[in-house]
């Protein structure tokens, strides 16, 4: 697949190949990205330095059915923000066909010229073409067909576009050859007349077929969405009637607009309802067509006049009302005579209609009069002052004729679904990236409510940007719209091989959305005419209801619901208690505990000590508890002298760097160590090489025996020297959960008077409970003489909020190395105790919330589970000989194979919704256990999982794992396996590049 450049500029086409990995991104989503990427917000859309993009789903050119729409995107003239509009007809199936996924035009000619784009299987080229200057759309297409081999499509421009209104329309031709398909809302003509395009000519004829991965499951969900069509109701009342079927329901609540966005009574409304449209189709021989190739669903009523004569393809109900009803006329046949001038024209009907309504209301003409309308439509036709007033849409229509009573958001005009009716669509106008328009986000659903209506929208707006991401029509969703995520889940891997899951769909959309309002923050769309007041404050009838929807609430809302929807995504990848660590409580309890708590104390900083005193009882009765159970009551007896001692920070990694800069400090004043040393196991933390980095430490790294995990001790005791000032050990280690010997390495610390850092931040706070419980743990705590220091992490296994850890202290003669003070500073006296200077009050509130509720019973409690647990799932490794425990784990723990590459392994695991912590040298799976962990049946389910896991492992249908190594998400072993650590390091920063790029939203 590839992008094709059109530099209207230079006059030239080039091609750009689509990067590996970027199948999926297609219509709105990518003219999103495109336009982010290259287009600045602030440009004069009709300027050179803007671009039109036209794109098609990664679905198109299979013609599977309802898929290939195809995206048209730019600034817009009309909302001075970002603009999608998609459009119907075979275009997009062809653009696909010719393996072309976006055309992005750029540019200005150098004079006034206007030339066609000509697209076949071996020419993209651009042809001056000022004979069709001044054409409508009919007349360009029949000329470039007669040209052409006549089968031919075409999307131009007619006069809205090269005259540059703002509701000028891009036209597509429609299976049958007739510009009856439109890209109508935005003015997105404009922009393309601006660029001296006035027609796209796509020849597909001799393109092969596109290639699908799998031929059998494409056709299979290809006919069971047949059968579906077959049987579903909605389906099938869109089939027959097509849009009009909306009609007698949405005026039964007022929402089609009546006389300029009133509800007032009017006659002959049945005579354009669903129905009646059928028995004219019937009885005139009109037909009821799919608008392209191999759409099952047919919905595109092609209507004729009395005599049988054709007089429009697309007849819509959005026309029949901004184009009928809202003007007073409800004769079907002068209403499409209106539909197919306006087409011919080139501008949008609901904008038209719309406009031409606050004219009537201003008696330039009288409601109800059909030639007043074709005469209006004949000034703009000639292009008259008024006619291009018109042609500007209701805004400028209504500001020429000194009207404050304007029908649009965000500059562009109110369609045919009131949003006084239907409160979810009119949060869509007031919230999405696209103003008002109904393919935004359109629903029904509850439509006089005011609870869940910024939540209904949202999902709406999601799923219409990912519909429209994928080319789908979204008049081809069924009544059950889980149906509709199998079919399109079933065409993406049948053309593809790629399995998407629901979640992944709905981010399409969701990306969708974010790059649109990304682009919007560098616009002035909000100030393109915002909302219209009087949908708040006139009443419609017959309900005689508002728009009551709080502005400002709605925003709030919005922003919440984001919230809550990722949150219970989210939640669910780990509620299952299929998720090693992460969250260790995972109890519904605590976390109400911990929000009760923190909101109390969100908007306090401990930094300000004078007026939060509550912080500091919270402080020291958490650090008091951490001694009680380090049993630091310990220490008066190999230490009588010293008094334990701690401080809070955010997380392990603070603990564990600000003990190592204690020592630093200590023993550079107390002793002049100037190149300071300190050893630990490879195995131990990462956050210590982070330690050694920030504070000058020379690290030394000892290796540990393969099958045990444990330390060299021979090496250690040979590598300490005069400039050692910290041994390391770990309770358990993260990769293994394996317990340092840590009585022998406190020996060494003793003899050689150094520091000995006890890593407990995974263990401490559940070892101590496992060790009363009976099992077999050794000491590792101020008990152990040698100690001087330990980091205990509160937001793991003592169930804190996410953002605590303590690291304590044998005497306050370490910690006072790790504080910073500055009595000098002209903005007062100063001392912090750590790395930070503001902290979170409502996290230290929450956490001592938790752990005195909890007390040591609760504690107590939760590591028999977790204990119980891990060893049990333990039992299923070793049940199996191709497996192998690293070490002796306790209630973390980590298995390799000899047999087969373990990441296999993973792979099969993770498909059964297990997520493990894959790891390397050697290459392992880590599964800390947990609350979670601990629900009814998991362990059961882990051992009849592994068994297949092993037997898939053995034979796996891949040669290389997908999984691989990587702390806190997936890597994958042939980038561990990469011998080049310069390259991985690369990798590794990108990847963090990305995970900390800006928001799009």
């Amino acid at each position: 697949m590839k992008n094709i450049r059109v530099n209207m500029t230079q006059l030239e086409v080039t091609t750009e190949e689509i990067p590996a990995g970027q199948e999926l991104i297609g219509g709105r989503c990518l003219t999103a990205k495109i336009l982010n990427q290259e287009v600045s917000p602030g440009i004069d859309p009709l300027s050179a330095d803007a671009k039109l993009v036209i794109a098609t789903g990664p679905l198109a050119g299979t013609n599977a059915s309802s898929v290939g729409r195809l995206t048209i995107g730019a600034k817009s003239p009309m909302t001075h923000g970002i603009k999608e509009s998609n459009v119907g007809g075979p275009a997009g199936q062809k653009i696909d066909r010719l393996g072309i996924r976006s055309i992005i035009i750029e540019g200005c000619p150098a004079d006034d010229s206007m030339y066609v784009l000509y697209l076949s299987p071996d020419n993209y080229s651009l042809e001056k073409a000022d004979d069709l200057k001044g054409l409508k759309n009919n007349d360009t297409a029949t000329r470039l067909r007669d040209k052409t081999n006549g089968k031919v499509t075409v999307v131009s421009i007619g006069l809205g576009g090269e005259r540059r209104w703002k509701s000028a329309a891009i036209t597509c031709t429609d299976k049958d050859g007739r510009c009856s398909r439109h890209a109508g809302r935005g003015g997105l003509g404009s922009v393309m007349g601006a660029k001296g395009l006035k027609a796209i000519v796509i020849d597909d004829k001799g393109a092969p077929r596109v290639p699908l991965k799998n031929k059998d499951l494409f056709r299979k969900t290809q006919k069971q969405f047949a059968e579906l069509v077959k049987t579903d109701p909605q389906i099938q009342e869109m089939s027959t009637m097509g849009t009009p079927g909306l009609i007698d329901a949405v005026r039964e609540l007022g929402s089609m607009p009546v006389f300029n966005y009133g509800s007032e009574p009017l006659e002959g409304i049945e005579n354009i309802n669903g129905e009646a449209l059928m028995k004219l189709g019937q009885e005139r021989g009109g037909s009821m067509d799919p608008c392209m190739p191999g759409c099952l669903v047919g919905c595109s009523i092609v209507f004729n006049d009395a005599d049988g004569n054709h007089v429009t393809s697309s007849y819509e109900y959005e026309t029949i009302a901004m184009m009928g009803t809202n003007l007073g006329i409800t004769d079907p046949d002068v209403v499409a005579q209106f539909d197919r001038i306006i087409d011919d024209i080139g501008i949008d009907s609901i904008e038209l209609g719309s406009a031409i309504g606050v004219a009537a209301s201003a008696g330039r003409i009288k409601m109800g009069d059909a030639d007043g309308v074709y005469k209006l439509l004949e000034e703009i036709e000639q292009g008259t002052e008024f006619g291009t007033v018109l042609g500007n849409g209701v805004v400028e229509t209504a500001t020429h004729l000194g009207v404050d009573r304007i029908p649009a958001f965000k500059g562009q005009a109110m369609p045919a679904h009131d949003a006084r009716v239907t409160k979810t669509t009119g949060v869509t106008y007031f919230t999405s990236p696209q103003g008002a328009d109904h393919t935004a986000g359109l629903s029904y659903e509850d439509p006089l409510g005011t609870e869940g209506q910024v939540d209904r929208s949202l999902k709406m707006q999601i799923f219409c940007a990912m519909a429209d991401a994928l080319g789908l029509c979204i008049l081809a969703a069924p009544s059950d719209p889980t149906r509709l995520l199998v079919y399109l889940r079933g065409l993406i891997k049948g053309r593809y091989g790629i399995n998407i899951s629901a979640n992944q769909l709905f981010e399409i959309g969701k990306e969708t959305l974010r790059q649109e309002l990304k682009f919007n923050q560098g616009t002035d769309i909000e100030t393109a005419h915002a909302y219209p007041n009087f949908v708040r404050e006139e009443k419609l009838a017959p309900l005689s209801t508002v728009f009551d929807i709080d502005q400002e609430g709605m925003d709030h809302d919005l922003i919440f619901s984001q919230l809550k929807e990722m949150a219970q995504e989210e939640d669910a990848k780990w509620k299952n208690g299929k998720c090693s660590g992460t969250m260790y409580g995972g109890d519904p309890k605590i976390f109400e505990m911990i929000g009760r708590a923190f909101e109390l104390y969100t908007h306090v900083n401990v930094l300000q000590r004078d007026l939060c005193p509550s912080q500091t009882k919270f402080e020291s009765e958490i650090i008091a508890m951490t001694l009680d159970f380090l049993n630091a009551r310990a220490v008066k007896d190999h230490h009588p002298q010293d008094k334990p001692c701690g401080v809070i920070g955010t997380g392990g990694t603070d603990s564990i760097i600000c003990a190592v800069l204690a020592h630093r400090n200590k023993f550079r004043d107390e002793r002049g160590i100037a190149r300071p040393e300190m050893i630990m196991a490879h195995t131990a933390h990462t956050a210590f090489r982070k330690g050694a980095q920030y504070f000058g430490v020379k690290l030394i790294e000892a290796p540990v025996d393969p099958q045990t995990t444990l330390v060299d001790m021979d090496f250690v005791r040979d590598h300490i020297n005069d400039n050692t000032i910290l041994l390391v050990g770990s309770a358990g280690n993260y990769p293994y959960g394996t317990i340092d010997p840590i009585d022998e390495l406190s020996d060494l610390a003793l003899k050689h008077d150094i520091g000995f850092h006890v890593d407990g931040c995974l263990g401490g706070f559940i070892l101590p409970w496992g060790e009363q419980l009976g099992y077999d743990i050794p000491p590792f705590d101020f008990r152990v003489p040698g100690v001087t220091s330990i980091s205990a992490d509160t937001h793991k296994y003592a169930y804190g909020p996410k953002g605590t850890s303590v690291v304590v202290y044998r005497d306050k003669s370490f910690r006072k190395y790790q504080y910073t003070t500055n009595p000098e500073w002209v903005g007062g006296t100063y001392v912090s105790p750590g790395i930070g200077g503001s902290r979170s009050g409502g996290i230290i509130a929450a956490t001592w919330a938790v752990m005195v509720t909890l007390g040591k019973e609760g504690y107590l409690e939760r590591a028999r589970r977790i204990f119980e647990t891990a060893f049990t799932m333990q039992k299923s490794v070793t049940r199996h000989p191709e497996l192998r425990l690293m070490g002796s784990p306790t209630f973390c723990f980590s298995f390799t194979s000899n047999e087969f590459d373990i990441y296999h392994l993973n792979d099969f695991m993770k498909d059964r919704g297990w997520r493990f912590n894959g790891q390397q040298y050697p290459s392992a799976i880590h599964m800390c256990v947990t609350g979670p962990q601990t629900q009814p049946g998991l362990p059961e389910e882990f051992d009849r999982d592994l068994t297949e896991a092993v037997a898939y492992a053995k034979n796996p249908a891949r040669s290389i794992a997908k999984s691989g190594a990587m702390y806190g998400g997936q890597g994958s072993k042939s980038m561990v396996e990469h011998n080049d650590m310069e390259m991985i390091r690369d990798i590794m920063i990108e990847y963090q590049d990305d995970c900390l790029e800006q928001p799009d939203d």
